[in-house]
């Protein structure tokens, strides 16, 4: 009687679990890494979230505080009023721009009225409260102080900026 050993048609039970094996091996680092890449932009968008809104919330106080003739202080929720004439155009217009805080979406508002049009806007969403921004009149210049809080996904990112703006000193 002869054995006659016939042809494999597949892999054996080691061959499979080695090949298991080595793709365990590469996968495994292959996932962290994919796991990281995903994770560092939304923490990186979370810190530049904070920074840009602080940055935007600055300039568009600076730009009316250099704009106005006179800055008003105000109660909570209202940090105070800018007002001021606008001489560019033909005929001048009166501008007030007030700025409050709204406790429901936790932002600082920006509420423009012009010979009785009114525009609203969100100048900033990152305030946590109401003494997250300032405004201060004092010696001789407007300071505007703004701290931005953004949570991500493992951190709390904090970012604080102030500047100051010299008062005007007489009128056109």
């Amino acid at each position: 009687m002869t054995h006659r050993i016939r042809p494999q048609d597949g892999a054996s039970l080691i061959e499979t679990s080695i090949t298991l094996l080595i793709i365990a091996i590469i996968t495994v680092p292959l996932v962290g890494i994919a796991f990281q890449l995903i994770m560092l932009p939304i923490d990186w968008q979370a810190n530049i979230t904070a920074i840009h809104e602080t940055r935007h919330a600055i300039r568009t106080v600076s730009e009316d505080a250099m704009r106005s003739h006179g800055f008003y202080t105000s109660e909570t929720p209202n940090y105070g009023t800018f007002s001021w004439t606008d001489y560019t155009l033909p005929v001048p217009r009166d501008h007030t721009v007030q700025y409050f805080y709204d406790e429901e979406t936790q932002a600082l508002k920006r509420l423009e009225s012009t010979q009785g049009e009114d525009t609203l806007i969100s100048v900033f969403t990152n305030l946590e409260s109401y003494a997250d921004f300032t405004i201060d009149n004092s010696l001789n210049a407007i300071t505007v102080s703004v701290t931005s809080t953004a949570d991500s996904l493992r951190d709390v990112y904090t970012y604080s900026q102030t500047m100051r703006v010299a008062k005007r000193v007489s009128t056109p």
